[in-house]
């Protein structure tokens, strides 16, 4: 940027206002004169012209032509210094009279002359000036009025020799005033830059001294005015810096001095935070192998008190002993769910807990833990509703277990501390970008409330809303800890509103994925489209819910809010059903028992829904006319399996048919507790027919070299060999080198399962040993085995459509068993994705040119999730080994799996076009 010095500010703000004023004054004073020189040539040629008129007023009236040209000449000669040349024209513009014969009158008149002959004219061209006015003669009419009469035209031709001279002085003289006034402004301007700007200069000079370190600097020249106390201010300064700059230099001589000891200090307190860090992670280390030896020490005898307490249940007790049975199971589930939570409060404190993202049916994920809920809210007469949007997508991907823990604890939170009233859920969604759905659970109960006080220490670890010693509610206080913890692994929050007497509101809000396959799991009974159904309940919240979900059904729905209504509504229409919902604490069950007779004099199908548990009311109701009785909360699954008359729906409440016979296998069960090894060989004695023992590692090696076994269920921790050692020398035997072993521990932290896959296990169960599991092992995986007398009638793959020279790339039988034996299922979710693979393909391949690790995890995931649901098991194992490897590696290390990868993808879009016709040639002919 130009910057511009004093001096030549100086110098600017003394010329350039004088040249300004000077060429002002000059422009405006030569051009007055250069004015009044042509005004006074004007007066002095008019002056001329006037007497000329008159005396030419005869000479044209009589056409006296010759005195016309003396009269010219003569004047001609008086005035030559001032005319160049006169003429007489007529009134027809024909030349009377010249004073010189040289001229031409047509060349001097121009047109804009012409137009305005008619007034006096004085026009200036470059060499001369043009005189012109007409030459008239007044005459009076006979009445008085003069009229003038046009005789011709005087032109007179000015010499501008003298004029134009005069103007030239005129610029010069201007010329040389404003040189002389700029001169004199410059000598002024000089003086002042040599009183002003050079002191400034010398100051500046002593600044930039003072500046670069020279602190001794000082101005000593004198200079007058404010200059000189400006000197002064600045020598003043000058000293003050340099003493500030002294001082300066002591301070930071001290401070390195301190510094210097400050750093040995820091050195010495490194080392102690070094050897406290060391401490701290060997701490944490130990507190790992506590938790997982507490958690093996306490899992080991409560296998056993759970599994012996449910294998007595199952055979014949009487009622007392059934009841001290129950409560030992309820006891020992207790302990074992606190175990769980301090499990997971050190999981999230360490955070090591991982979210998983696994499909999974929304509905049976909330259905399953309300179901298991509800018995507690109906022992204690509550009127226990659940509502959902109907049109909630059920299909999701996310971590339903988590889920299902959260709704868990906020549902018995609220059933524990409420004795009377209702429990209400409300279940809404909205769907995000991205694929992305938010989900929100608002839990509200008419409980004891949470006080202004607790309500602040609510989320805090081990604390709950009452830790007298007198308290009447029990539980740990990890509960809303780690629920809240898990929403927000879940990118969502827990919230809640309460006050003292009133009741609370929780709000639990979470994300999930939308997942682009379909799940059969929501019921909808087509069967009850369009037919009319009459609904009363004294609860508002459940009459809405049942309301939405009948309506979502497409049945035709009336809603009464009283018994009244319903039987006088029921009387004057026709209905096909009705739904009755029963609240035990406002009406007793004789008057409920007459409610429903009399209404089932008007409406044949009854279906009835109480707050309680008790067995009876379901015969006394029935009985009374009504077609079936359930206890709340009316989920969607219960009430379609109730009242449709649909098979596919009333198949869905009915479990799924295991065989009769055990399996004609031999299985060995390992463990070294005496008490666990009797409880799982007494569940595997009740689904195999033979089952083997061994107490630790050793013995299972030394039987599995001698006999064949078609499952090995072998506990981790044992003496003399562990788990995973004898586990890997049995691989190494001839008879057993394939079979699965499963692992069977009490180690619940996060990693263990993955853990155990990773070392070579078929599979991994945690105690207490889970039945349902159990019997999936055996029966899902077991029944490979030849010898089995019970196997699946397997569907051949050429009679469902001609794939066999695809599989290379696809397992048809495996897709027919991921679509629970439904091929029109399998082949609609086979065609959804090769159609998209193309486009999977393409983003992939985007994502690994932009090095976009993120996005490409996204994008195999997707592919991974949607492998699942078919018999593609070559991608799908490689989709799932690059995701794994992918937390922990780059995409440029796993080239060779990338590679692979394509190469699948490639083989299914080249086959896609023919696999297609085929699916959709056999649709065709459906």
């Amino acid at each position: 940027m130009f910057k511009i010095s004093l001096r030549d500010w100086v110098i600017l703000l003394t010329i350039l206002p004088t040249t300004v004023i000077g060429l002002s004054l000059a422009g405006f004073f030569t051009f007055s004169r250069i004015s009044d020189l042509e005004a006074s040539l004007f007066y002095r040629v008019n002056a001329i012209s006037q007497p000329l008129k008159i005396s030419a007023q005869s000479g044209l009236r009589n056409n006296n032509v010759r005195f016309l040209d003396e009269l010219l000449k003569e004047l001609q000669v008086n005035q030559n210094d001032l005319l160049d040349n006169m003429l007489i024209l007529s009134d027809r513009l024909e030349t009377v009279a010249v004073s010189r014969q040289d001229v031409d009158s047509s060349v001097l008149l121009t047109a804009e002359i012409r137009n305005n002959l008619a007034n006096t004219q004085f026009v200036a061209f470059e060499d001369y000036y043009l005189y012109t006015s007409p030459i008239t003669l007044n005459q009076y009419t006979v009445d008085g009025q003069r009229e003038r009469q046009l005789l011709g035209y005087l032109l007179l031709v000015v010499d501008r020799t003298d004029i134009t001279m005069h103007e030239q002085s005129l610029y010069i003289v201007s010329f040389l005033i404003i040189l002389m006034s700029v001169l004199l402004s410059g000598v002024f301007a000089n003086r002042l830059i040599n009183r002003i700007a050079i002191p400034v200069q010398q100051m500046n000079l002593a600044i930039d001294r003072m500046r670069n370190g020279l602190y001794d600097t000082q101005i000593d020249a004198y200079y007058k005015g404010e200059l000189e106390e400006l000197r002064k201010g600045l020598n003043i300064l000058f000293f003050s810096l340099r003493d500030y700059h002294n001082d300066l230099d002591r301070n930071i001589d001290q401070a390195t001095t301190d510094l210097r000891e400050s750093l040995e200090q820091f050195e010495i307190q490194n080392v102690e935070l070094d050897l406290a860090k060391r401490r701290a992670l060997e701490a944490s280390r130990v507190k790992s192998e506590f938790l997982a030896n507490m958690s093996h020490e306490l899992r080991t005898p409560l296998n056993g008190v759970i599994g012996f307490t449910r294998q007595v249940l199952k055979t014949p007790l009487s009622n007392t002993q059934r009841d001290y049975l129950s409560t030992i199971e309820r006891s020992a589930n207790g302990l074992l769910t606190i175990i769980n939570d301090i499990l997971d409060f050190s999981k999230l404190d360490s955070n090591r807990l991982i979210i998983e993202n696994i499909p999974f049916a929304f509905n049976a994920t909330i259905e399953e833990a309300v179901t298991l809920l509800a018995p507690a809210a109906n022992d204690k007469n509550l009127d226990f509703s659940v509502r959902i949007n109907p049109n909630l997508p059920d299909a999701l991907i996310g971590d339903a277990m988590r889920i299902q823990q959260v709704l868990t604890n906020l549902v018995g939170n609220a059933i524990k501390f409420t004795d009377t009233g209702s429990i209400e859920i409300d279940i809404d969604y909205k769907i995000l970008e991205d694929s992305n759905i938010q989900l929100v659970i608002a839990v509200k109960d008419t409980g004891i409330g949470i006080s202004s006080q607790q309500q602040e220490n609510l989320f805090e670890a081990f604390g709950q809303a009452d830790n007298s010693i007198t308290r009447m509610y029990g539980g740990t206080g990890l509960g809303l800890v780690i629920s809240k913890r898990l929403a927000q692994e879940m990118n969502g929050d827990i919230r809640f509103e309460s006050r003292p007497d009133q009741g609370t509101t929780f709000w639990f809000e979470w994300q999930c994925q939308l997942n682009p396959l379909p799940i059969d799991s929501k019921p909808y009974p087509s069967d009850l489209k369009g037919k009319s159904v009459i609904v009363y309940d004294p609860l508002p919240h459940c009459r809405l819910a049942i309301n939405e979900l009948l309506k979502f059904w497409q049945m035709q729905v009336a809603v009464v809010t009283s018994t009244e209504q319903l039987l006088q509504t029921s009387e004057e229409q026709s209905f096909d059903m009705a739904v009755v919902g029963i609240h035990l604490l406002e009406s007793n069950i004789d008057d409920s028992r007459q409610l429903v007779h009399n209404l089932h004099q008007y409406v044949e199908d009854i279906f009835v829904a109480v707050n309680s548990n008790a067995v009876n009311l379901s015969e006394a109701f029935i009985s009374a006319g009504a077609r079936n009785c359930f206890s709340k909360p009316m989920m969607a699954n219960k009430l379609a399996q109730l009242i449709s008359k649909d098979d596919k729906i009333a198949a869905q409440s009915s479990p799924k048919a295991l065989p009769q016979k055990k399996l004609a296998i031999k299985v060995l069960a390992v463990d070294d507790n005496e008490a666990n090894l009797k409880l799982i060989s007494t569940l595997l004695s009740e689904l195999a027919e033979s089952v083997v023992t061994a107490s630790n590692g050793k013995e299972a090696v030394d039987l599995a070299s001698k006999e064949r076994f078609a499952f090995i269920f072998m506990d981790i921790q044992m003496p003399i060999m562990d788990g995973i050692t004898a586990m890997e020398k049995i691989r190494l035997t001839t008879l057993n080198s394939d079979t699965p072993v499963v692992a069977v521990t009490a180690h619940a932290l996060q990693g263990e399962k993955d853990k155990m896959l990773e070392t070579g296990f078929f599979g991994y169960m945690t105690k207490p040993i889970d039945e349902t599991l159990l019997k999936h092992y055996l029966y899902e995986h077991g029944m490979e085995e030849p010898a089995l007398v019970y196997s699946r009638p397997e569907v051949a793959p050429q009679d469902i459509f001609p794939i066999s020279k695809y599989k290379s790339v696809i397992d048809w039988s495996l897709a027919i068993e991921r679509s629970g034996n439904r091929p029109e299922l399998a082949k609609d979710m086979l065609s959804m994705l090769l159609k998209s693979l193309p486009e999977t393909k393409a983003t992939l391949q985007k994502h690994l040119e932009n090095n976009d690790q993120q996005g490409f995890i996204q994008a195999v995931h997707k592919l991974n999730g949607a492998c699942c649901y078919n018999g593609v098991p070559r991608l799908e194992k490689v989709c799932r080994e690059i995701e794994t490897q992918l937390g922990e590696q780059d995409l440029a290390s796993i080239e060779p799996e990338l590679l692979e990868m394509f190469d699948e993808i490639d083989k299914l879009i080249d086959a896609s076009e023919e696999i297609t016709k085929s699916l959709d040639g056999k649709n065709s002919t459906r």
